[in-house]
């Protein structure tokens, strides 16, 4: 498989280990199950970061912050991310610790990890807001398909090495997603990451506020001024008109700052975007 990036010190695995609440383990399936487990439960995926991000880095040349940047904002601000830095950080965790992965493309406008183990490849993905809770062994003909948290998850191989990821809710598919399972390097993302980012109209991401976080008993995703907590029988909403309230509850649930939510919420505005 490519490799893609210099691993990590043991300092910084030492951190994100903590912040995860694992500790290292001999390799096998069972602790890559926790790994992901405690990602998907502990790290918000969210683009109130992407804003900041946005207009901060690019004098960089990168829009992702480097791993150990990543840690610090998520223990100073309660960040995590989007698909690009929650799944490219998680990567490079895996592989400094000794799993065999790579990055695939999902179209449109996804990335997410292939790990080989035994000589098998599988798809994890902790930046998609979805309960992949586990590596998944794509089909090598029909469909894989599981429910979780009031979600159904459907993979269907299209043809070689092409797979479609389908998520339903309320008995209807609300996203699908094309898998390119090829392996690839870091540097293949560099304009699908840089594009991600642009400051315009056309990009839904750059309009709006998303979050999700997966708890022991619910799920919650957030999007705008609404909050969504759902488990396999329930789903309750919750529509906040004042942004004080609004801003303290995504600082409960999410783990986000409260000014942080709030000057994310005054770019939107800037842009036309009203929320409250």
């Amino acid at each position: 498989m490519k490799t893609f990036q210099q691993p990590l010190s043991t300092t910084t695995i030492d951190r994100y280990l903590k912040i995860l609440r694992v500790q290292e383990e001999s390799l096998s399936l069972p602790y890559l199950k926790s790994l992901i487990r405690a990602h998907l439960h502990t790290i918000p995926y969210e683009n109130f970061s992407k804003f900041y991000y946005a207009q901060t880095l690019q004098e960089r040349g990168s829009y992702i912050p480097s791993t150990d940047e990543f840690l610090l904002r998520h223990m100073e601000y309660g960040w995590g991310g989007t698909c690009y830095p929650l799944n490219i950080h998680f990567s490079k965790l895996l592989r400094s610790i000794g799993y065999d992965c790579s990055l695939v493309r999902v179209d449109e406008g996804h990335i997410a990890i292939q790990v080989q183990f035994n000589q098998v490849n599988y798809y994890v993905d902790v930046g998609y807001g979805c309960p992949l809770f586990n590596p998944i062994s794509l089909p090598s003909e029909g469909l894989y398909k599981f429910r979780k948290l009031g979600e159904e998850v459907i993979f269907r191989k299209l043809e070689e090495q092409q797979y479609l990821i389908d998520r339903h809710a309320d008995g209807k598919s609300f996203v699908k997603k094309e898998i390119d399972w090829q392996p690839l390097s870091l540097v293949d993302f560099t304009e699908d990451i840089n594009n991600s980012h642009l400051d315009v109209a056309d990009n839904k991401v750059m309009r709006r506020l998303s979050a999700t976080i997966f708890k022991p008993r619910y799920c919650y995703y957030l999007n705008n001024e609404t909050i969504t907590r759902k488990n396999e029988y329930t789903k309750e909403v919750s529509h906040f008109k004042n942004r004080y309230d609004w801003s303290r509850k995504v600082k409960q649930i999410f783990g986000i700052e409260e000014d942080i939510a709030l000057d994310a919420a005054d770019y939107l505005e800037q842009r036309g975007v009203q929320l409250f």
